[in-house]
């Protein structure tokens, strides 16, 4: 299937609109029984890799026809998220199963708010990933080595899941966290008891970058940002040069050693304004690359995710 960059098809969303009907107290209130396959957007029945990985999907509802958070059943948004999840967790489909739960995802209208008022919505999309991942640990996982991962909403569950019950994720078989696409601080690192990732081959770390160009200001980005390069794989602040970067992925051709990147004193990656820039969706302005985070950084994610897993099992031995 072709893949897509994430905001392409957000756009898309925008211009069909979710035809859904209003239903606010009980999409809130609503337990999700994930022990259905329905309520996965993918579930691996039959993963016969050595390694899992639990994704938790960015934002994929554009509006608030159903209030601040979107119902499971909501078809359109649903037909969407599969795809973005096809595209984001397929980084890790080489080495892992798959497994990314549908949640009650906040509107995309929850950025305009101030991070405290942020957190009623967050919090009832957070209460469903953490009944999918206790189900995934106890059901699916059952003690394999494990990746955690997301993007922009789902990165900010992922912080907050880990914040608040910093027990919940098994160290001992944790691979490591890539939450990308949001701001994690030491703090957060420290609540959590776990470190930042400093080295390509270094487990049960977080991987966390938040890209953007000179000058763009990330509503994702917020004061004491940790970053991780994936070009190098530290928090180094030294320019990592194009020849580094594998390839990046838009809307699936793979464009070989697309850009440098360089960690700034506020913890954005930044990079160059790209040669294709006439060609992308900008929608969060203007040096904002927040939809690509992936994408620009596609093939590094890959091999990254690859190596860290065949570090863990050397680590075993």
């Amino acid at each position: 299937m072709k893949r897509f960059s994430i905001f392409s098809l957000i756009v898309a969303i925008l211009l069909i609109g979710c035809n859904t009907k209003k239903n606010k107290t009980k999409n809130q209130i609503k337990n999700v029984d994930y022990s259905l396959n329905q309520n996965w957007i993918e579930f691996q029945k039959e993963g016969n890799k050595e390694f899992d990985v639990f994704f938790v999907h960015p934002t994929t509802y554009p509006d608030k026809k159903e209030g601040m958070n979107a119902s499971i059943e909501t078809i359109e948004s649903n037909d969407f998220t599969r795809q973005i999840v096809e595209k984001l967790a397929g980084a890790f489909g080489k080495t892992c199963n798959i497994y990314a739960p549908k949640y009650k995802q906040a509107s995309i209208y929850v950025l305009e708010l101030p991070v405290n008022k942020r957190k009623q919505y967050l919090d009832i999309a957070r209460k469903d990933v953490e009944d999918a991942f206790k189900y995934f640990l106890k059901n699916i996982n059952k003690g394999r080595p494990y990746i955690i991962a997301g993007h922009s909403q789902g990165s900010n569950i992922i912080k907050d899941m880990l914040v608040e019950n910093p027990n919940l994720a098994p160290k001992n078989n944790l691979v490591a966290v890539y939450a990308i696409g949001y701001t994690i601080t030491q703090k957060d690192l420290e609540t959590m008891k776990l470190s930042l990732a400093v080295t390509p081959t270094q487990t049960s770390g977080v991987i966390t970058w938040n890209t953007i160009g000179k000058g763009g200001k990330s509503p994702t980005i917020e004061p004491n940002a940790l970053c991780v390069n994936p070009l190098d794989w530290t928090n180094g602040k030294e320019n990592q040069d194009s020849s580094k970067n594998i390839f990046a992925d838009i809307n699936g051709t793979k464009i070989p050693h697309f850009t440098s990147a360089q960690i700034d004193e506020n913890g954005a990656l930044v990079i160059p304004t790209p040669q294709i820039i006439d060609k992308l969706p900008m929608l969060m302005g203007k040096e904002v690359y927040h939809m690509y985070d992936y994408d620009f950084f596609y093939g590094n994610l890959i091999d990254n995710v690859e190596k860290r897993c065949n570090a863990w099992k050397e680590k075993q031995k």
